[in-house]
């Protein structure tokens, strides 16, 4: 059975290795058509993609975007080194903190289906 050709957005791609902050040369070792990929001369299968993602650590679906998206992170803005912003922080931070809001929206939604008081 042939593999089916998935086509993808390279400047998604590109977005996707650099929000990731890994190596494109270590990537280009296991995905060796990567190049090929960014250059539109070939296209991944979806399980290529799938691996690719993976690896990068980026949710499928944002790969197969039409653009890059825009990740607008607020509490990044309190996150600082140094009394320096973070200006390009880690695919475990925006993960970690992602999980958190969603925590946090959960248990909201649970206390007033509680019918608790709110918090000061």
């Amino acid at each position: 059975m042939a593999s089916v050709k998935f086509p993808v957005n390279p400047d998604v791609l590109r977005w996707a290795i650099e929000a990731s902050n890994c190596d494109v040369y270590t990537l280009a070792e296991k995905f060796p058509k990567l190049d090929s990929w960014l250059s539109k001369d070939d296209m991944p299968t979806f399980k290529q993609l799938e691996s690719l993602s993976k690896k990068l650590h980026i949710p499928l679906g944002y790969i197969i975007l039409d653009t890059p998206p825009v990740e607008k992170i607020e509490l990044l803005e309190f996150r600082t080194i140094e009394n320096s912003k973070i200006t390009k922080p880690s695919r475990e931070l925006i993960d970690t903190i992602y999980a958190m809001q969603e925590r946090q929206e959960w248990m909201r939604e649970y206390m007033i289906s509680e019918d608790e008081d709110p918090l000061d």
